[in-house]
C-alpha cells in the first residue's frame, strides 16, 4: 500500500501537498482556477485570499486545490462582508447629504 500524506505543509506558500488518489478526492475540491472564477479574482488573489484566512491550499502533482466547502463558507462570507459595508458606505452617503447632489451637470449633453 503506497504511503498516504494527506496534508504536508509548504511554508513558503501555503500549500500542503495531498497524496490521496484523484478518486477519493475529486468531487469534494475546486481548482484554484475554479476557486478564482467563483471569487471574480485572478489566482494569485485566491492564494492571498485565502493564506489571510487561513484556508488550506492544497497540491495534487502541478494541480492547486480548495475544499470546496471552505470555498463555498470564504465565498458566502465575503459576500457579506461586502454587502454591510455597502450598507454603511450607503448610510455615510445619506447623512452627508450625497444622495441629493444633481449630477445631471456632470454628463456631457447629448444633442
Amino acid at each position: 500500500m503506497p504511503r498516504q500524506q494527506t496534508h504536508s505543509h509548504s511554508p513558503a506558500r501555503g500549500v500542503h501537498t495531498d497524496h490521496r488518489s484523484q478518486d477519493a478526492v475529486s468531487g469534494d475540491r475546486a481548482t484554484l482556477q475554479e476557486a478564482a472564477d467563483a471569487l471574480n479574482v485572478d489566482e494569485a488573489n485566491v492564494v492571498a485570499l485565502f493564506a489571510e484566512a487561513g484556508i488550506s491550499l492544497l497540491r495534487d502533482g502541478n494541480t492547486i486545490y480548495v475544499a470546496r466547502e471552505a470555498l463555498h463558507t470564504f465565498a458566502e462570507r465575503r459576500r457579506a462582508e461586502r454587502r454591510e459595508q455597502l450598507r454603511e458606505l450607503t448610510r455615510a452617503s445619506i447623512e452627508a447629504g450625497l444622495d441629493d447632489v444633481d449630477y445631471s451637470s456632470f454628463y456631457r449633453d447629448p444633442s
